[in-house]
């Protein structure tokens, strides 16, 4: 009998519930103003090229930033002209695709689960507090039917000996891996089921059954006593170890950097991450849905489970194959512990959850309690661990809510922290009560009180995205329209000291992916002292005679003299930003010996050894195109130079991955000069000595008093400095 044939009643569920959830969103969506975040940039630039070129390019070059899967999805509605129809548009296109999950979800949940819990899987699965993706320029609109179809395809290609359902499972895992390289999570819960199955399959046949060792375990008081200390210092251990991880997060996202985490898997890391992952998604859905998943394999593990328990195992990796590659993903970092890292799987632990009411016993033992234990500490930890930019735990899940409280309070730096600390006395108590109650785990109270969190979250998401989006387009969005009208395209465009929201507004707004775009930025748009020396050095290198050069600027150069400008025009008197249009850069008399662009291809030939590869530019971070210098030593081959190295000026800028870093530089092996470098972007001159070398080629030597690991354990390099550009000039 195939179980996932569905009849007419529920054909017509399904309809009116995608009916609904799209509709709903689609209007949700519709009161709130489009929501731009650094990523939106790269999926919007490339969706425009594709559609209207064939390419994906952002800033005039290929996108590197991104995988192209809902770049190409979204791309339809650049057939409309108006951007204001685009969004539109692009906001209808997420709503439906992000809809079309509940069918898949309906099927998982029809296989394990008696009809009456089917529709609250799916009730509550509409639900969730992803409302956010609708109205932005976000891969995970795409994402997360993706993922639901491919972990149900998985299913079925496993346990149906079908050539369809292996087809179409590699088809839809190929889609979501070209939407989000965590899409691998498919594959993997995929092999790990495969292997399951096998195993299963060798212990039947053998006889051998799981409740003998499980008994052993259960009725061996020592490790009961050795797992019960082991719940008691979980707490203190993930905070012990949350000081050793201070490490940059990756932005390669390629297969071979998520490999090359694995083969360098740091445990204790990795155990912290995933503890606190965990911690954020028990909070996320309401301190309750969790732990009666956890019910449900401890039910498993003690027999209670069904003729399906060996599928369910499926669905239980899942869950753990996606945030442990979430804390891949994070780079080991806090400040990367978002909602979106993981919230593709709250239909999973839903599921999960409905099924573990239906098998947990009618009292806690001591494996519920030790499971429930695990979870509240898990979840401490989520809340009250420190961050840098979105906080875990409650922090991330309830980010809007809390950030709305900052704007209806701004005067009450304490309200945000009475919130966070009533939130969590509450849960614990709910917690406890669960735990002492199993009555209270049925499925009227679970869904009641899983709607009423995750009517709080969009409430809060609703109410502060509104305001903000409202006061930033009004803020930005005219400064944008004065950029467009002022130059001309395709150009060449540097925003220096401006905000990187309104480089990327430019880019989405200005729907202008051929000009040639850099971006070196600052916090904030205060302090209009004059533009730096680096910056200059950086326009003049960047004017093109194919295309016109255009700088806009928070901070004046209109008085320079070395700048031949044709057009200047203050767009913002508040922040200080203006358009310049440069016709020429006219340095002092100096003649140029050398001018590296690192991260270039034409600086390639000059640089010896001690160099890695050409990386940047990353805007998000305010990465220029740049090359790390590796090791203790890098060098560079000078041209030939006619003795004009004798008292030339060196400059360059770079900086530093530790503190406390200095740089020996030498001339040919000889050392002339002994330089201070900082952890921040700085330009820095020498002058050379005379007679520094022999007449004819020459070799720049530069030598590093300390380097460092570049980041997770997926990249092995010892990075000493970062260069962004050298110049050598000689007045001879």
């Amino acid at each position: 009998m195939d179980n996932s044939a569905i009849n007419n009643k529920e054909m017509a569920f399904i309809a009116i519930a995608f009916a609904i959830s799209a509709a709903t969103r689609f209007a949700a969506s519709m009161l709130v103003p489009f929501i731009l975040i650094p990523d939106s940039a790269w999926y919007a630039s490339s969706a425009q090229s594709f559609i209207e070129e064939g390419q994906f390019i952002i800033g005039g070059m290929r996108n590197d930033h991104s995988l192209l899967g809902y770049s190409i999805f979204i791309s339809l509605s650049y057939l409309v002209n108006n951007i204001d129809n685009i969004f539109i548009t692009i906001k209808l296109l997420n709503s439906l695709i992000m809809s079309s999950a509940i069918l898949a979800i309906f099927l998982i949940s029809k296989k394990y689960l008696a009809k009456e819990d089917v529709k609250y899987v799916v009730v509550t699965s509409l639900a969730i507090s992803n409302y956010f993706y609708t109205f932005t320029v976000m891969a995970e609109s795409l994402y997360y039917p993706l993922f639901c179809w491919g972990i149900y395809l998985a299913d079925r290609s496993i346990y149906e000996k079908k050539t369809i359902s292996k087809i179409l499972f590699i088809f839809v895992a190929f889609l979501a891996i070209s939407t989000k390289i965590t899409g691998i999570s498919i594959i993997i819960v995929y092999s790990i089921a495969m292997l399951v199955l096998a195993c299963d399959q060798l212990l039947q046949r053998n006889k051998v059954g799981l409740s003998v060792s499980v008994g052993f375990i259960r009725n061996n008081i020592k490790v009961l006593i050795l797992a019960s200390i082991g719940m008691l210092v979980l707490f203190w251990l993930i905070l012990e170890i949350y000081n050793k991880a201070t490490i940059r997060v990756p932005y390669f996202y390629d297969l071979g950097v998520y490999i090359n985490s694995i083969k360098q898997l740091e445990l204790t890391k990795l155990f912290k991450w995933i503890a606190v992952y965990i911690g954020q998604l028990n909070i996320a859905t309401g301190f309750v849905i969790l732990p009666s998943a956890f019910l449900l394999l401890i039910g498993r593990l003690r027999g209670q489970g069904d003729s399906n328990s060996s599928g369910i195992a499926i669905y239980l990796t899942a869950i753990i194959v996606v945030i442990g590659i979430a804390a891949f993903q994070s780079g080991y970092r806090f400040g990367r512990i978002t909602e979106r890292h993981f919230f593709v799987i709250i239909p999973i632990v839903l599921m999960l959850a409905f099924k573990g009411i239906s098998v947990s016993r009618n009292r806690v033992g001591l494996f519920e309690a030790l499971a429930g234990l695990s979870l509240f500490a898990c979840s401490v930890a989520a809340i009250y661990l420190p961050s840098i930019v979105a906080s875990p735990g409650f922090d991330s899940a309830a980010f809007d809510l809390l950030k709305l409280i900052e704007l209806l309070f701004p005067d009450n730096s304490s309200a945000v922290r009475m919130v966070r600390n009533i939130y969590c006395i509450l849960a614990v108590i709910g917690c406890i009560y669960c735990f002492a109650n199993l009555k209270v785990f049925n499925r009227q109270n679970v869904t009641v009180f899983f709607l009423i969190v995750m009517a709080v979250y969009s409430i809060g998401c609703y109410w502060l995205t509104t305001i903000v989006a409202d006061r930033e387009r009004n803020r930005r969005l005219p400064i944008v329209k004065m950029i467009q009208n002022y130059i001309s395209k395709p150009a060449n465009i540097m925003f220096v000291y401006v905000s990187r929201d309104i480089f990327l507004d430019y880019i989405i707004w200005g729907k202008d992916y051929r000009s040639q775009i850099t971006w070196e930025g600052r916090s904030n748009l205060t302090n209009a002292s004059p533009i730096a020396e680096r910056h200059l050095d950086k326009i003049a290198r960047s004017i093109s005679k194919e295309y016109p050069t255009y700088v806009i600027s928070g901070r004046p150069i209109e008085t320079m003299p070395e700048f031949i400008m044709s057009q200047y025009a203050l767009l913002n008197e508040k922040d200080g930003i203006g358009v310049y249009h440069i016709k020429e850069f006219r340095p002092a008399s100096a003649s140029t010996i050398i001018n590296l662009d690192f991260g270039d291809n034409s600086a390639r030939r000059f640089l010896g050894d001690g160099w890695s590869k050409d990386e940047g530019p990353y805007p998000e971070i305010g990465f220029p195109t740049f090359v790390w210098a590796i090791g203790r030593h890098a060098e560079i081959a000078l041209p030939d130079n006619n003795n004009k190295l004798d008292g030339a000026i060196l400059s360059f800028s770079a900086k530093s991955i530790v503190n406390n870093q200095s740089i020996t530089l030498k001339i040919d092996g000889q050392p002339f000069a002994w330089v201070d470098v900082t952890t921040t972007w700085r330009t820095y001159k020498i002058r050379l000595p005379t007679v520094p070398g022999r007449i004819g080629s020459n070799t720049l030597g530069m030598s590093f008093a300390k380097t460092a690991r570049a980041g997770s354990g997926a990249d092995l390099r010892e990075l000493a400095m970062a260069f962004d550009w050298l110049t050598i000039s000689s007045s001879k």
